[in-house]
């Protein structure tokens, strides 16, 4: 090679490393700002977002700061990958669709009493905004649905390292933040009223999302009740069918790394939802429900719920693996008063780990209502107090046998004269390996054997606490567990022990499990004497504040 030739290259090459990098910038729209003098800077915004957005570039990490006041949307808007919306704040910065989708008249009428909502060809938009990218910051923006009129705010095709922060959508009338599919995406600090829809073929949530790996759902509230739907919803419809209920049991869905936690989550008590065939049929308004999941590893913690949690498949994946603790379930009516239609948790799936929960009042804290064994499930360390229950059904009710169940160091506490604690209605498939021990079932009247009979408690049964409740197993104590019972039902110290318990040192160590005990044994019960009660609902919460009549959360101050 000549040395020319030489020179040439390194000069070509100093060059190419000389060549200006597209560098993040600033844009900027306001409701003061114009669309043909404007060039997006903050002393000549655009004026709408249509404009900002078809002319900031993709995938730079861009941020367009939206002023305050009302921003209007005349089409479903996409927002290129890579592009931030940062907003005044959710009170200040609105944004509205104009082009509406009204349930009523678009519906796709049936069997159904109220219809089920559809695409309609004529209609052509179905969220405000539409997101099929990577690496964006949505923050501090607030969404109108225009009194339901509208069907979402957000639907997220596809969405990867994504964070929405700091936003409010109202009265919508399908969901409020839609994700179909995405990797490490997170929602939090946000607020969602009214949004859910729901009647009796069908059910959606206020947030819901499809398959997705790394999902953090944290310090958001969400009231859905006004609505007769859910709050947090998984449910497994395809693209093509997403708003319609077909093909909702068909599709396999596999979530990873799921975790839900720090959220209040109020909703009614009874969904539109109904079995086919049985006109009269009601089902609780689920705070949290995953639909058809065929594979999930997921974590729901320190959350504050008014209803339940239900987690069903008609197909069971071997890696499913589901972790419910540290939450308050707080059944009770509006008023206070207790017998809630509401279960905690229902579920036919395996590898569940229940613990250190509250649940208050409601009709089962534990269910199965469909066919398919449980296998592995752990339950410990929680309190139930005052399930309702009715004379034909039990505290603890399943559709189906169980595997390989544990159930230990809880607190039990009935007050009514019901059914059975513990029933399988399908008797031949029975249970085994099951573990009961340092529990405490507690009855405020007399009640015999009702603990359950050989198909439903066999296994161990071994060092529980039996108070007007006939006794079962070996080395039982019967005696009063002698409970503060005082003080505010959603404080653990309500249930604690008193003193003289006869409840303390009499349980049995179970490593892994009782480890860490005060006296010279595990004490019986989900709460151990002398040691502070362990953390249930939010903790040092930051989302938005939460107040209603009646029953009032009162979450832990930042």
């Amino acid at each position: 090679m000549r040395k020319s030739d030489t020179c040439s290259i390194l000069l070509l090459t100093g060059m190419l490393f000389r060549l200006p990098v597209a560098q993040a910038t600033d844009y900027f729209v306001s409701v003061s700002g114009n669309d043909q003098t404007g060039n997006g800077s903050n002393r000549k915004p655009y004026a709408t977002l249509a404009k900002a957005l078809a002319a900031i570039p993709a995938d730079q990490n861009h941020t367009l700061y939206l002023g305050p006041g009302v921003f209007s949307v005349k089409k479903q808007l996409l927002v290129p990958s890579g592009i931030n919306l940062v907003g005044a704040g959710y009170d200040q910065t609105q944004v509205r669709c104009e082009n509406y989708f009204d349930i009523q008249t678009t519906a796709k009428k049936g069997a159904d009493w109220q219809g089920v909502p559809v695409v309609d060809p004529q209609v052509t938009q179905t969220a405000t905004l539409f997101f099929n990218g990577k690496n964006q910051r949505i923050q501090g923006i607030g969404f109108d649905g225009m009194g339901k009129k509208t069907v979402a705010p957000i639907l997220i095709i596809y969405g990867e390292n994504m964070v929405f922060d700091g936003i409010y959508a109202h009265d919508f009338g399908v969901c409020g933040w839609w994700l179909h599919e995405g990797k490490n995406v997170t929602l939090r600090h946000s607020k969602f009223k009214n949004n859910s829809f729901g009647n009796f073929n069908q059910d959606y949530g206020a947030v819901q999302f499809h398959r997705v790996d790394d999902l953090f759902i944290h310090d958001n509230l969400i009231d859905e009740s006004d609505t007769h739907s859910y709050g947090i919803k998984m449910a497994s419809k395809d693209q093509e069918n997403m708003w319609s209920k077909k093909d909702q049991w068909q599709t396999k869905t596999v979530n990873n790394n799921i975790n839900i936690y720090n959220n209040v989550i109020n909703v009614g008590e009874v969904g539109s939802w109904g079995v086919p065939g049985q006109p009269d049929s009601k089902v609780p308004t689920f705070s949290i429900e995953f639909n058809s999941d065929i594979e999930c590893r997921a974590k729901i913690h320190h959350n504050w719920i008014n209803n339940g949690v239900s987690i069903v498949s008609w197909e069971k994946g071997q890696n499913t693996r589901y972790e419910i603790y540290n939450n308050i379930a707080d059944f009770r009516k509006p008023d206070g008063t207790l017998n809630k239609y509401a279960y905690f948790v229902e579920t036919n799936l395996d590898h569940f780990d229940i613990h250190h929960n509250l649940i208050i009042s409601g009709y089962y804290p534990l269910s199965n209502w469909v066919e398919g064994r449980n296998t592995d499930s752990k339950i410990h360390h929680n309190v139930f107090y005052a399930a309702f229950g009715r004379e034909d059904l039990a505290f603890f009710y399943y559709g189906a046998g169980f595997d390989g169940y544990q159930f230990q160091n809880n607190t039990v506490i009935d007050l009514y004269t019901t059914g059975k604690l513990f029933e399988v209605r399908t008797k031949k498939a029975g249970n085994s390996n099951s573990t009961f021990k340092n529990n405490i079932f507690y009855s405020a009247n007399p009640r015999g054997d009702v603990l359950g009979d050989s198909s439903a408690v066999n296994g161990v049964i071994d060092t529980n606490l039996f108070y007007n409740i006939s006794p079962r197993g070996e080395r039982p104590v019967v005696a009063n567990p002698k409970l503060t019972l005082t003080g505010p039902l959603d404080e653990l110290t309500h249930y604690a022990l008193q003193p003289d318990s006869p409840a303390i040192d009499a349980g049995i160590a179970v490593p892994g499990l009782t480890d860490g005990f005060s006296g010279v044994a595990p004490d019986l019960g989900a709460l151990e004497y002398g040691q502070p009660p362990f953390a249930i609902g939010v903790q040092q919460y930051k989302g938005p504040r939460f107040d209603r009549a009646g029953v009032v959360y009162k979450p832990v101050k930042p």
